[in-house]
């Protein structure tokens, strides 16, 4: 349930026009779980790089975030801090006594935000902060005895911010403009109702006035804005306290602040040269420790926050984008922790033991140690919360759950990878080949005959309906088209894909054939007529994994919404089903809140099935 929420009201203008989209340009989430708050249910907030405002929505309801169950058209007003500002990361901070902050970085001014959003009265019932305006007295600069007033100042919940603001004639015109808003480009007319370009403040000017007398107005929702020296890269909250990662010119750090106060606290330096990028916490056997990746070196930073010491880093394949850390209890009850890790550049991600200390290889077959192809830069990782329901089924006909990272990806992917193992989370049929148990309208792989004729045959089992077997680590059976080539001089076959490219291995007929990396296994069967040279199967091969590509609004199983350039996700889980001691037991969720940038909207992905089929907009 979602508690109902108190409006401050408007005071006297009309409304006003050119109000924002509610994303515009959606850059990082951040979610209060379910139960930590004055929410039920969890909530996650999203960061507009574009409009400077961060929108509220209800992740169990699939809607923008309320005031009131009964009224849904009462949405919960975003928190606006200034369409001059370019905000990046944002965290959220609930204190001890229920009231909640919410953390920003703004890149456009060097310096990260504090806004109050709401406090908790005596009865446990949420706040929000209202806006207010105050100061508006007239200056007659050159004290000519002009009399000119302001009437009816106004503010608006979700649209005003903390700033100071002008209101200065010219002698032809009067200007306005916001420390935080910039200026505007509507120009107040003498007693006529006046909204800034996009409803941060209203008034109606009369009177008389000279060149050079103006109006100061200061708005104020709260907001603090803390100056820092260079741009912070990454917000993490960890016991009560807000860590900026940050880079100069010689190297990179962690700033600290209390996240309830916003007083400094002690921070971090990093070596010479390094690049603070992205955070990830984690307990690692009782030690909290924080991850940062480092964009410039290869390697992952540790900062053991008990003590504030750097540990020795993790070793990279090279920059390092994002990080994520995973842990729980693998399919033979060992518990683990992994980061799983994002080198720039190379269109993958690496994993980590931390309990081991050393690199995890998800395919033993290879002699490098790295994880899986996924076939496009990625763009951010988030761990689940708990385990995820997988879609293939075992031997036994069971559906495994698994801890889970959630990975987005720049063509517009979010794939999931296996906490436990590196490998990728495959869909119901995994990788495959051409199979007419499955479709009997496809056609099997059968021999192009260019010589004399011949009967050789790619085998096909019985049971599963598959020409070839696969690697049992999704990910590294790739979608391709293997082409499979009779040489004669050597009776031995060249096998060759159109990613993975020429095999050094070559099949021979009768004898079982597998890929140098494991990715795909085949058999040619001899007939009574032999290959001659030239004879060719073309095998096509999709890899099966477990993907969301878009938005599936109707639930109808086709994409409606492409997901254009995905942002960071955020984990949350929620319960469905009764609450109230009905005989079903509820079921846990997981899913992620993801930011679409270039889509001006944002997505709810169920990680439990495989989709996405919620789109704020």
């Amino acid at each position: 349930m979602i508690l109902s929420l108190a409006l401050s009201s408007l005071v006297g203008c009309s409304d006003p026009t050119g109000i924002l989209l509610h994303f515009d340009g959606p850059i990082a989430a951040a979610v209060i779980p379910g139960g930590t708050s004055v929410f039920d249910d969890p909530v996650g907030v999203v960061a507009n790089q574009r409009s400077g405002s961060i929108v509220p929505v209800d992740l169990k309801s699939g809607r923008l975030l309320t005031l009131s169950e009964a009224a849904s058209f009462l949405r919960t007003p975003s928190l606006a801090t200034g369409v001059d500002r370019l905000l990046g990361d944002v965290e959220v901070n609930v204190a001890a006594d229920g009231s909640t902050m919410v953390w920003a970085t703004d890149t456009a001014h060097s310096s990260v935000v504090r806004i109050p959003w709401y406090s908790v009265d005596d009865e446990g019932q949420p706040v929000l902060q209202p806006a207010v305006a105050g100061g508006s007295g007239f200056n007659d600069v050159d004290g000519s005895g002009d009399d000119a007033a302001l009437f009816d100042v106004g503010v608006r919940d979700g649209f005003t911010t903390t700033e100071d603001w002008s209101i200065s004639y010219d002698g032809a015109r009067w200007w306005v403009e916001g420390t935080a808003s910039g200026p505007q480009t509507k120009e107040p007319a003498p007693d006529v109702a006046y909204w800034t370009d996009h409803g941060e403040l209203g008034f109606t000017l009369s009177g008389t006035a000279t060149a050079g007398d103006r109006f100061d107005i200061r708005t104020d929702t709260g907001l603090v804005e803390i100056p820092t020296d260079a741009i912070v890269a990454d917000l993490l909250i960890a016991d009560g306290v807000v860590y900026g990662s940050y880079s100069d010119a010689t190297g990179s750090g962690l700033w600290a602040w209390n996240a309830v106060t916003g007083a400094a606290l002690p921070g971090v330096r990093f070596e010479s040269g390094s690049g603070a990028g992205r955070m990830a916490y984690a307990d690692v056997e009782g030690v909290p420790t924080l991850f940062v990746s480092d964009t410039r070196l290869s390697q992952v930073h540790r900062v053991y926050l008990d003590t504030l010491e750097v540990g020795v880093p993790v070793p990279a394949a090279a920059a390092v984008l994002d990080v994520a850390v995973s842990s729980g209890v693998d399919e033979a009850g060992v518990s683990f922790s992994h980061l799983f890790i994002a080198p720039l550049g190379l269109l993958r991600v690496d994993v980590y033991d931390l309990y081991a200390d050393l690199p995890v290889d998800p395919n033993p077959i290879t002699p490098e140690v790295e994880g899986v192809f996924l076939g496009s830069p990625v763009s951010g990782l988030a761990a689940s919360i708990g385990s995820v329901w997988q879609q293939r089924e075992t031997t036994w006909g069971a559906r495994p759950r698994v801890p889970a990272v959630a990975v987005s990806t720049g063509d517009g992917y979010v794939f999931q990878l296996d906490g436990s193992t590196g490998c990728a989370v495959v869909d119901l049929r995994g990788p495959h080949g051409p199979n007419q148990i499955w479709d009997t309208t496809v056609s099997y792989a059968s021999l192009n005959d260019l010589g004399a004729t011949s009967d050789v045959s790619l085998w096909i089992d019985s049971y599963s309906g598959e020409q070839a077997s696969f690697s049992t680590c999704g990910g590294v059976t790739v979608t391709e088209t293997w082409t499979i080539t009779f040489d004669s001089g050597s009776a031995t076959w060249t096998v060759d894909g159109s990613h993975s490219g020429p095999q050094q291995g070559r099949a021979q007929s009768d004898v079982r054939y597998l890929s140098d990396t494991g990715a795909v296994s085949f058999l040619i069967v001899s007939g009574a007529r032999p290959a001659t040279d030239g004879d060719q199967f073309l095998l096509s091969v999709d890899a099966g994994l477990l993907t969301v590509k878009g938005v599936d609004t109707n639930q109808d199983t086709t994409t409606d919404a492409a997901l254009v350039f995905p942002g960071r996700p955020a984990a949350f889980e929620y319960f469905a089903g009764p609450t109230g001691g009905g005989w079903d037991d509820t079921e846990r969720r997981e899913g992620m809140l993801l930011p679409l940038t270039d889509s001006d909207a944002a997505a709810r992905i169920d990680l439990d099935a495989g989709r996405s089929e919620v789109r704020w907009q």
